[in-house]
Parts: structure tokens; C-alpha cells; sequence
């Protein structure tokens, strides 16, 4: 009876034995599918979350997935939107609110409002871009697309009656506002000024002066997302005897990024870059890319490789940290020369004839 006892203690201590070495071996050596595909609950490590993805990775990207990212600085302090270009910009009312502009006093925000709806409503011929149902009917994504066109078919001008539209017209109307101080029709006088001293010179590129780069520094350092939009062109087409820099930044700034950063960033100074945007609204109703639900995941899924993402993405840090500052010295042209056969050129964002 002892003899089994003692018998039956051994193989207890071996089978304890036997259990502490398997556990000790599980502690050293964890489960290899738990290092390559974390648990979904599990908090990333520091680690994790910097590790750098294979460029095969943008295979995976869902646009429907995505959300707006964050703003890179904070904003500074400025005045709200004046109540006449907040309705402008909601594209509603604009027959009683063009009739209240005429009547009132010429302040800047009612100037540039009439040169804008003068703009938009006096008559034109059709556009040849707008698609015609016919040519998206039967579509994978029709019903979509017809949703969006609806909405970009609503008329703001409906009750207006501004006539043939003149140039001459609409030019008096913003020359007017830019004289009274609207910082906007400002930033459309400087893109004509150097439209006009760099059409048709031999050679590309545009012609940009030292204090046309100060005026607008002092434009966007008011941080209205209309200024971002009117300088988009100048600022990403390509300079006869230089390229652009921006703080943080040393070597030339690609122009067809940054153009698509500009755009980033006036969204990010106020202008409506959600869902229901025109931009947006647009680009489902002609081309069918109706997966985005802002014009953020919009650019860098539908408009640009991966390096330009990431190149778009650097220059917008940079113009948003310059803007919250207020401080834009560090907007500047480097005066080089052109290399050979490098010329993009590009047109305002802000509708302009």
C-alpha cells in the first residue's frame, strides 16, 4: 500500500513537472498568428501604429471607409463669416438676397457678393461639360449619380434677371469690392495681374514679382478659404525663374500636389467639403466616383498616387500651421532656373470665366 502510494506521488510531481514546463514554454514563446494579425480589440503598441505599410497596401483602401482628417493646426482667432457670404456660399436665396445687396450700403462683403451672383446668373451658353442623363443612364451606379445631378441642378438663381453676361460687368463689380478692401476680389485682381504679364511670353511659366508674393501672403493670412481657392492657380502653376517654398519644406514644390493640397486647405479654412458638396456632388454626377463622402478621401483615393497623397498631405501641414500663425514669410520663391520642358499651368478653383 506504501509502495503504491509513493508510486502515485511521483507521476503527480512529474505530471505538475510536465505542466509548468509547457506553461513557462507558452510565456517564452507566444502564439506567431497573435504577433501577425492582432487581435481587433487589442490596443495597437506605439510600435504598431508607426510601422510603415508596404505600398501594395493602397490595394485595400475602401473610400467609403474613410473620414475627414483632422485639421493639422489649430485655427487662430478670426472674425465669424459675414453673414452675406455665408448665404452666398449656401447657394439659396440668392434672388431677395441680390435685390437687398443693390439696395444697401457698398460695403465689401456686398460688392463681392453681387460680383459673384452676377457671375453665376447672368446668362450664359450651356455648358458642354454638364453630363445629359442619357449618357449615365443604365450605369452600375445610376440612382446615385441621378441623386447628385439633382442636387447640382438646383438653381440659386431662380427670380433673376441679370441680362447677357459682360466681362466688363463683372470685372467693374469686383474691381469695386477689391477697392472697398474685400480680400477675395483682391486675390482675383492679383491672378489677373499675373495672367495678363504672363500670357502668350515665350518661354512658359508664369511672371510673379516680389510684392505680388508679399500681397499674397498678406491675402492668405486672412485664412478665408475663397483667397486659398482664387490663388490655387498662381501659386501650383509653374514660375518662369523659380519655384515655390514653404516652411519646413527645402526642395521644390511638386505643382500638380500642391495644387490638390490648396484645395485640401481651403476646406480646411471653412470652405463645405462634406458630402453634400458641389465638388463632390460633381464629380459622382459626371464621372462616377460616388464613394467618397468628402472631398479629402475623394483627392487621395480618386486623384492621386500614393507618393502625391503623401506629398499633398505635407504641403497642407505646411500652409495650415502658416495660417494659423498668420505668419506666411515663409511662402517664397526660390529664384532658379526652369528645368527643361517642366511647365504645368493651371486655372483658378473659384468658377472664374
Amino acid at each position: 500500500m506504501v509502495e503504491r502510494r509513493s508510486r502515485m506521488a511521483k507521476i503527480y510531481a512529474l505530471c505538475i513537472a510536465i505542466a509548468v514546463i509547457f506553461i513557462a514554454a507558452l510565456l517564452r514563446f507566444p502564439d506567431p498568428t497573435d504577433q501577425a494579425w492582432p487581435r481587433s480589440d487589442a490596443k495597437a503598441s506605439p510600435s504598431a501604429e508607426k510601422r510603415d505599410l508596404p505600398a501594395s497596401s493602397v490595394l485595400r483602401i475602401d473610400p467609403r471607409a474613410g473620414h475627414t482628417p483632422a485639421v493639422t493646426a489649430p485655427a487662430k482667432a478670426a472674425p465669424a463669416v459675414h453673414p452675406v457670404i455665408a448665404q452666398l456660399r449656401s447657394r439659396t436665396g440668392w434672388a431677395p438676397l441680390y435685390q437687398r445687396l443693390v439696395a444697401g450700403p457698398p460695403t465689401p462683403e456686398s460688392l463681392y457678393a453681387q460680383a459673384e451672383i452676377y457671375n453665376r446668373c447672368a446668362q450664359r451658353p450651356p455648358d458642354p461639360a454638364r453630363p445629359k442623363l442619357a449618357t449615365i443612364r443604365g450605369q452600375p451606379n445610376f440612382e446615385q449619380r441621378l441623386a447628385a445631378y439633382d442636387k447640382t441642378s438646383t438653381d440659386p438663381c431662380e427670380g433673376l434677371s441679370l441680362g447677357e453676361f459682360s466681362k466688363q460687368e463683372f470685372e467693374r463689380l469686383l474691381n469695386a469690392a477689391a477697392a472697398a478692401g474685400d480680400v477675395r476680389a483682391q486675390a482675383w485682381q492679383l491672378r489677373q495681374q499675373v495672367f495678363e504679364a504672363s500670357s502668350g511670353r515665350p518661354g512658359g511659366g508664369q511672371i510673379i514679382t516680389d510684392d505680388q508674393v508679399e500681397a499674397m501672403r498678406r491675402m492668405l493670412a486672412s485664412g478665408d478659404p475663397g483667397v486659398v481657392r482664387e490663388l490655387q492657380g498662381i501659386l501650383s502653376s509653374t514660375v518662369s525663374d523659380g519655384s515655390w517654398r514653404i516652411g519646413g519644406i527645402d526642395e521644390r514644390l511638386d505643382e500638380r500636389a500642391l495644387f490638390a493640397s490648396l484645395g485640401l486647405v481651403a476646406c480646411d479654412q471653412g470652405l463645405p467639403c462634406g458630402s453634400d458638396s458641389r465638388q463632390l456632388l460633381q464629380e459622382c454626377s459626371i464621372n462616377g466616383y460616388c464613394a467618397a463622402t468628402n472631398v479629402y478621401d475623394h483627392m487621395f483615393f480618386y486623384e492621386s498616387s500614393p507618393n502625391q497623397a503623401q506629398l499633398m498631405d505635407r504641403y497642407r501641414r505646411a500652409f495650415d500651421q502658416a495660417i494659423a500663425s498668420g505668419d506666411l514669410s515663409s511662402l517664397r520663391i526660390v529664384r532658379e532656373p526652369l528645368p527643361p520642358g517642366r511647365q504645368y499651368m493651371f486655372g483658378s478653383s473659384g468658377g472664374r470665366p
